[in-house]
């Protein structure tokens, strides 16, 4: 299943219970006992109706078979990896800051948080594995775990925030065009599942390397990896059709929400689910047909 797919089907299991995002204390109370079991309360039964969705909509026509694996660490550039390491991570921070605003202390939060995140994306793998059409993937277990862990080695109770974190941006490429039942039949449909028109990002904040601007504390450095001419998930595939499958590696700015400080709630919520976008700018193009390509704006 696409790697985008999975991130907005699982991102389900977190979202209902999700009451925003505060600071975090470190005392538990009975209050806060009740809060966090209403929390995991509701995390448990949106997970089971997901998981009772998938089954009966997604994989409803799909004739089951033994459970068996799939290696497709060669198709798609590892674009639909990256996926898998933005979704983790966001599906982390999700749970990790519901635990949070529950009342439950940072390092119970971070454990606790990370393990559901890892079972609800594992989950995807078990009905891929059981799925003619997909098998179990071992190499989207890892890019799994790779952003699992690059939230919660960040999640020292002293950092404010995330240091670096990923983002996504998409742009129409044409190629959906050529194969509409796989690269998406509209815009709704190409966002994700056309990995041509998909960039996967890094964003470091700027604020590590010491004083800056205060105005600059809005923009983060922005590393972005992408692919394009593809049609097939296989190189040797798209070649054969006349493709000339290639990678791109992008420098630019990048625009941090997170920096906007406010007192409401909902906004801190709304704020940090944009954040996970990487907002249009100017980027410099690197990519492996050896041109070097400057993109006054690039989304």
């Amino acid at each position: 299943m696409n790697a985008l797919v999975r991130i907005l089907l699982t991102s389900l299991i977190l979202l209902s219970p999700l009451r925003g995002f505060s600071q975090y204390r470190d005392t538990e109370t009975d209050t806060t006992k009740n809060r966090v079991a209403r929390f995991a309360l509701i995390s448990a039964g949106t997970y089971a109706a997901t998981m009772t969705y998938l089954g009966t909509t997604w994989y409803k026509n799909d004739e089951k078979v033994s459970f068996r694996w799939f290696d497709d660490s060669k198709e798609w550039k590892q674009m639909d990896k990256a996926g898998h390491i933005t979704g983790s991570f966001f599906i982390t921070e999700l749970m990790v800051d519901g635990l949070r605003n529950a009342g439950l202390e940072n390092k119970k939060s971070v454990i606790y948080g990370a393990a559901a995140a890892t079972v609800a994306m594992a989950s995807i793998e078990i009905f891929d594995g059981y799925s003619p059409d997909y098998g179990a993937s071992a190499t989207d277990l890892l890019a799994n775990l790779v952003g699992t862990g690059l939230f919660v080695l960040q999640s020292d109770k002293s950092w404010e925030e995330q240091w670096v974190r990923p983002k996504f941006s998409f742009s129409t490429s044409g190629y959906a065009e050529l194969r509409p039942e796989l690269l998406g039949d509209g815009l709704h449909e190409q966002i994700l599942k056309d990995y041509n028109g998909q960039t996967y990002w890094l964003s470091i904040q700027t604020d590590n390397f010491g004083d800056i601007p205060r105005w600059l504390q809005f923009v983060n450095i922005g590393v972005g990896y992408s692919a394009e001419d593809m049609i097939y998930a296989r190189d040797h595939m798209n070649i054969e059709a006349g493709l000339d499958p290639y990678r791109q590696f992008y420098l630019a700015p990048d625009i941090d929400l997170s920096a906007i400080k406010t007192n409401k709630k909902w906004l801190k919520f709304v704020l940090k689910l944009v954040n996970y976008i990487h907002l249009p700018t100017p980027a410099l193009e690197i990519n492996t047909r050896g041109k070097v390509i400057f993109h006054p704006i690039y989304f």
